[in-house]
C-alpha cells in the first residue's frame, strides 16, 4: 500500500533505468511526466589499484581457487544460477581443466535450493564453490581475481555488478534482459536466457578467446567511463531546480 500511496503524492520519481521507470508505468499506472531516469553508478573502492599480496589475502579469505568464473550476488531463484551450473557442465571439459565456478553470496532470503541440487546431480562438489557471503571491502578484489565475470540474472532494475565488473576490467557475460543491455550497451557478450545451447557456446568462447577478451576489456572500460557519481548528482541536482521552478 505505500508504494502506490507514495508513488501518487510524490511531484517526481526518479527510476535508477529507464526500465525501471517502464516497469512503474506497467504496474503502477503513474503519468510518465512525472518519472525520470538516473543511471547508478560504483564506489571509490572500485576505481583503486589491487596490490597482488591484497589479491592473495582475499583469495585465501574465501577459499579461491587460482582460476574461476565468477558470480557475485544473493542466491535467489530470479537470478537463474541453476543454469549457470548447467552451462558451466557443458564447457569442454580440455576448455574447463583446472577452471573454476565460484557462486559468491549469502544463503539468506529466498535461498535456491535448486543450486544445490544441481551441484549434486552433476557430482559438482569442489568444482562449483559457494564461499558465502563477500564482505563489501573486498568485491573488488573478488572481480580481479576472477577469469570472467557471468550474471544471468532473469530479472534486474540495473543490474550494478555488471557495471562494477566492467569497470575493474573483467570480461562480462550477461543475459540478455534489458536493464543489462541499458547498462553495458554492445560493450560485454550477451547470451538468450531463455536458450542453454546460447548459455553455454557464450560462456565456452569467453573463457577461450583472448582476443574476445581483449576486445570485450577494452568495451567495458570506454563504457563505463560514462557512469559517475558525479553526473548522478549533477542530474538529480537539475530535477530539483526544476520542481523548484515550478513552485515559484
Amino acid at each position: 500500500m505505500l508504494i502506490p500511496m507514495s508513488l501518487r503524492r510524490a511531484d517526481k520519481i526518479i527510476g535508477v533505468s529507464r526500465f525501471t521507470i517502464q516497469e512503474i508505468i506497467k504496474y503502477y499506472k503513474v503519468n510518465p511526466d512525472k518519472l525520470d531516469w538516473i543511471h547508478n553508478a560504483v564506489g571509490e573502492n572500485f576505481q583503486k589499484e589491487i596490490s597482488h599480496s591484497q589479491m592473495e589475502l582475499v583469495r585465501k579469505k574465501y577459499g579461491l581457487p587460482q582460476k574461476f568464473i565468477l558470480y557475485i550476488g544473493t542466491l535467489q531463484p530470479r537470478k537463474n544460477l541453476p543454469s549457470l551450473i548447467e552451462a558451466y557442465i557443458k564447457i569442454p571439459t580440455e576448455k574447463r581443466e583446472g577452471l573454476k565456478l565460484v557462486l559468491a553470496g549469502g544463503k539468506g532470503y529466498n535461498f535456491d535450493p535448486e543450486i544445490e541440487k544441481s551441484i549434486e546431480s552433476y557430482s559438482l562438489r569442489g568444482h562449483v564453490i559457494l564461499p558465502g557471503f563477500v564482505d563489501e571491502e573486498d568485491k573488488p578484489t573478488l572481480f580481479k581475481l576472477s577469469h570472467v565475470f557471468c550474471f544471468p540474472s532473469l530479472y534486474e532494475g540495473f543490474g550494478i555488478p555488471v557495471l562494477e565488473a566492467m569497470t575493474l576490467g573483467v570480461p562480462v557475460l550477461a543475459s540478455s534482459i534489458d536493464p543489462h543491455m541499458e547498462v553495458a550497451e554492445n560493450s560485454i557478450l550477451f547470451f538468450d536466457a531463455a536458450n542453454p545451447a546460447d548459455f553455454s557456446e557464450k560462456l565456452t568462447r569467453i573463457i577461450s578467446d583472448d582476443s574476445l577478451r581483449i576486445k570485450l576489456i577494452e568495451q567495458e572500460k570506454e563504457r563505463a567511463s560514462k557512469f559517475s557519481w558525479q553526473n548522478t548528482a549533477k542530474k538529480i541536482l537539475e530535477i530539483y531546480d526544476k520542481l523548484d521552478n515550478k513552485t515559484k
